[in-house]
């Protein structure tokens, strides 16, 4: 019910201990990694905290709370997992910036808008995608670059996103095809000229 109610990926009980009850993901069976440890460590000192997570090849917002009797002693500790990589957050993602979005995970495209064939890789140029990687995975830069992706051209943003979970570098990206920018110059040009003759003609 509180999975369900609260749109979640999974919720997980654990012990005064910290390890687990319950969960409604039978494939949960630890809270090793270092975004679950970070929360489960917090809440089981009394304090509710949120964190970004990385596990599976998907992101996600991970969140810890304590459970607390009427003694103040913390009984146990309850854990929920929002999936940011998913489908319908992703479209929704796209929506509000106008654009098209994706995840990456490492060398993985893990979620996106984009449609079309082997779109799960950066681009089409594998020396480009180690350098993009280079300087927002590794060295944490935005990076604005002109990519093909399944033999579309686009102008993408990539911004770096870090998670404790540092064998898994995460990155969002933010792109347009150049066709839209083709589009939006054509219209900008059309509108233009007409606008310079009128203003000739009025000062002749």
């Amino acid at each position: 019910d509180i999975r369900s109610e609260n749109d979640l990926q999974s919720v997980t009980l654990l012990d005064p201990a910290g390890q687990i009850l319950i969960s409604t993901d039978n494939s949960i069976k630890n809270m090793n990694s270092e975004s679950e440890q970070l929360v489960v460590k917090s809440a089981l000192g009394g304090t509710t905290m949120l964190s970004l997570s990385s596990r599976n090849g998907q992101l996600y917002f991970i969140v810890a709370t304590p459970l607390i009797d009427n003694f103040n002693r913390i009984q146990g500790v309850l854990v929920g997992n929002l999936l940011l990589s998913r489908s319908s957050t992703i479209q929704q993602y796209g929506r509000i910036v106008g654009n098209e979005v994706s995840v990456h995970i490492n060398d993985r495209r893990v979620s996106t808008t984009l449609s079309g064939e082997n779109i799960e890789v950066l681009s089409d140029n594998p020396h480009h995608n180690a350098h993009i990687q280079q300087v927002v995975q590794q060295n944490g830069d935005d990076y604005q670059a002109s990519i093909t992706i399944g033999g579309i051209s686009y102008l993408s943003y990539f911004y770096p996103t870090k998670t404790p979970d540092k064998d898994n570098l995460v990155m969002f990206e933010v792109s347009l095809p150049v066709s839209s920018l083709d589009g939006i110059i054509f219209q900008l040009t059309t509108s233009i000229i007409p606008l310079q003759v009128v203003v000739v003609l009025l000062v002749c």
